[in-house]
């Protein structure tokens, strides 16, 4: 995976969607390629974040399902607050993630689970965030998918094509012995 490090935020987020191989080389589950990892729930967002902190020697931001360490350090879903900021690109000039034309946005949003990274980033280098996939947000509480869903996001949403990237809570990133997003 790789990460951008958003100042404003405090932290660093990953450029992608979490892909089937990046779930299979943290869990040894699933299939191995370069599409949106989907059809996953929030307690597994939670689990694959978790086992990625613990094997990169950090702590844990999942601490029981009622409580998420947003600090910690470890990897996390982002909350609707960073993914707005992050999709928006801090406010930029452009009108959607990655564009400003509406017509590019309509290819955006039909570029149906595909390969993460083939469209154009947003000015953050952020890719997929007007398109792909949708993706789960940390809303503070670990909670099943259809209450998770009613409570973050307000269209009708098919789990099979819901994602999810992850970020870490940094300080200083000059600081830094891991990278930003392995």
């Amino acid at each position: 995976m790789k990460g951008m490090y958003i100042k404003e935020l405090s932290i660093a987020v990953s450029i992608y969607p979490v892909t089937n191989q990046e779930w299979f080389n943290v869990l040894n589950d699933g299939i191995q390629d370069n599409k949106p990892k989907v059809n996953v729930r929030p307690l597994e967002t939670a689990m694959f974040c978790n086992t990625l902190s613990f094997q990169k020697g950090l702590p844990y931001c999942y601490l029981r399902p009622e409580k998420t360490d947003y600090t910690s350090g470890g990897y996390r879903l982002l909350t609707k607050e960073e993914w707005e900021y992050c999709a928006s690109a801090g406010g930029a000039t452009e009108l959607y993630s990655g564009t400003d034309d509406i017509w590019e946005l309509t290819q955006y949003a039909s570029n149906d689970y595909s390969d993460v990274g083939l469209l154009k980033p947003n000015k953050f280098g952020l890719y997929d965030m007007s398109g792909n996939v949708d993706e789960w947000i940390d809303g503070g509480l670990i909670k099943e998918a259809d209450e998770h869903i009613k409570q973050t996001i307000s269209r009708p949403v098919n789990l099979s094509k819901l994602g999810f990237r992850v970020c870490r809570y940094i300080i200083d990133p000059n600081s830094l012995q891991q990278p930003l997003v392995p």
